[in-house]
């Protein structure tokens, strides 16, 4: 086993989804947002972070199309946010997407993980959620997944190259949801903010 993957046992439920601004959960326990770009491995990750297979993965981009609740120990969220930057989608479906999204983050959650594919080189549409994130005053950090797929050089590479592109004040945590690499480091992350 992974060392990053001995996180102790934690209660997961989920507490269901969201896709209009008026269904979004009001509740005073805090949430911690994840967010990336469509097919960056988001479900794949929360599923390795949670223990549990609660969202739906697939290869084919632009499935998550609304906010996701679960529930850890009876004391906090995570919450799976759809996937931008995927313009297949009808662009009503994409204007109801942006409107929801919008909204969920002016519920100002207590952190925010982006997450970047570390196989691709930086991605406008990140730039641009950074700097919404940063215009919000809301914190933020970035976390690189599928690892795995990268040599040790390739991962300093892509570390530098998001701090750089992105202005990040932190290097950016590497994860994979296939070996459990990282998943520590979000946990303590998470842990840090409550």
């Amino acid at each position: 086993m992974h060392p990053d993957l001995a996180v102790k046992s934690r209660s997961v439920e989920y507490v269901g989804a969201a896709y209009t601004p008026e269904q979004l959960l009001r509740d005073v326990r805090p949430q911690f947002a994840f967010i990336g770009r469509s097919n960056v491995g988001k479900s794949s990750l929360l599923n390795a972070l949670l223990g549990k297979d609660i969202f739906r993965t697939s290869k084919t981009p632009g499935r998550t199309q609304a906010v996701h609740y679960v529930l850890v120990d009876g004391a906090w969220y995570v919450v799976d946010l759809p996937g931008y930057g995927y313009a297949k989608l009808p662009q009503r479906e994409l204007a109801r997407i942006a409107a929801l999204t919008e909204a969920y983050f002016a519920e100002r959650p207590r952190l925010t993980f982006v997450l970047l594919d570390g196989r691709i080189p930086p991605q406008g549409k990140d730039e641009e959620t950074f700097a919404w994130l940063r215009s919000l005053g809301l914190p933020f950090r970035a976390v690189v997944t599928k690892v795995d797929a990268l040599s040790r050089a390739e991962r300093a590479q892509a570390s530098r190259r998001f701090v750089q592109a992105f202005s990040l004040s932190e290097p950016p945590i590497l994860t994979s949801a296939r070996t459990g690499e990282g998943l520590g480091e979000v946990w303590r992350a998470i842990r840090d903010a409550l």
